[in-house]
């Protein structure tokens, strides 16, 4: 009854071909922006800000045009090395998201639609910190830290029908999560195959 009541306030008079379970998965590649800048007094940084990454979704549709869906977002590792006088610092970050959306979609032909999607993110940045000193090169253990928050999500992209049931889709996924010390924007590029069940 709750379902049937969302689902008309969602797309007015729907039909029962515009209804349906689906899942989505790609794979693409994370970006974080920013510098490194963690180490005090660094004279060199290196940042690798990009990282293989992917997704895993599943949602129903609502209508033609809204959807409600929940994904896992692999993020990568991202990892630093910066050099101050009397160190050398290595950073490496994992993160991870779960995410609830409501994504909106405009078809532009039979194939081709274009879709947005809004919501809440659970991101978690696993951090370990490696230290050398210098110059004898004594190496410290490293040091764990998990840090966990909730941000808001936003995403666009475009899928193009290959059958009635499977389509191409290209997608980019934004969200904010601390890494590296600090907060930052993380973006998310991939492209996949969704399947509508």
């Amino acid at each position: 009854m709750a379902l049937t009541v969302l689902t008309a306030a969602a797309g007015g008079d729907v039909r029962a071909a515009d209804t349906a379970w689906y899942a989505r998965a790609g794979v693409g590649t994370s970006r974080l922006d920013g510098e490194c800048g963690s180490l005090p007094n660094a004279s060199s940084a290196q940042c690798d800000t990009r990282a293989t990454a992917f997704v895993l979704a599943g949602g129903f549709q609502l209508s033609r045009n809204i959807a409600l869906e929940l994904g896992y977002l692999r993020l990568g590792t991202l990892q630093s090395r910066e050099t101050n006088a009397v160190s050398v610092q290595q950073v490496r970050s994992r993160i991870d998201g779960l995410g609830l959306s409501v994504v909106g979609t405009a078809p532009v032909t039979e194939a081709v639609s274009l879709h947005a999607r809004v919501g809440w993110m659970r991101w978690r940045a696993t951090t370990r910190v490696d230290l050398t000193l210098l110059p004898a090169g004594t190496f410290l253990p490293g040091l764990s830290d998990d840090q966990k928050g909730t941000r808001p999500t936003v995403g666009a992209g475009a899928s193009f029908a290959l059958t009635p049931r499977l389509s191409l889709q290209a997608d980019w996924d934004h969200t904010r999560a601390e890494v590296f010390v600090r907060g930052r924007n993380v973006d998310l590029y991939s492209t996949g195959l969704r399947f509508n069940f």
